[in-house]
């Protein structure tokens, strides 16, 4: 009951910023769902940032004998080229914070606006982050005389 309330206060924080219409029937079929998924299929998904079932199970086993921290969600540049990435950190003024499953995602609010929507997930091979930035691939002779790298 206590995760279906959570949900639901979500949803109209996701009403409230994304300047959703809503009517009072759709409120009533929202209050007797079950699922967070069912809730996103009647109003839409309009989160800016998601996270997958299984990048969410591999965050909370991450969390599960430490401090719950949030995690920054940011550009990281190097030899292969600018691509997000994710770390722990503090909030700060400039940030736009999510809270997905008791977890919160901060990122620049600038850079969200760029991004948008920005996904997690996960793979056997680790964390794969999406979004709708245009991204460069670097340069292709790292590490040799002369290159970006060296």
């Amino acid at each position: 009951m206590i995760a279906r309330f959570v949900a639901i206060i979500e949803i109209i924080e996701i009403i409230k910023t994304e300047d959703l219409k809503t009517d009072l029937k759709t409120f009533e079929k929202l209050s007797n769902l079950e699922s967070e998924s069912e809730y996103f299929k009647i109003l839409g998904d309009k989160r800016m940032i998601t996270v997958t079932e299984s990048a969410q199970k591999e965050i909370k086993a991450y969390f599960a004998d430490k401090e719950l921290k949030p995690i920054r969600i940011f550009l990281n540049n190097g030899c292969g080229g600018a691509q997000l990435a994710m770390a722990l950190d503090d909030k700060r003024t400039s940030d736009s914070v999510y809270k997905i499953d008791g977890v919160e995602y901060l990122m620049d609010t600038q850079l969200l606006e760029d991004a948008k929507p920005v996904e997690i997930s996960f793979s056997g091979m680790g964390f794969k982050l999406d979004s709708s930035l245009q991204l460069s691939s670097g340069c292709s002779s790292c590490g040799t005389k002369g290159s970006c790298c060296s």
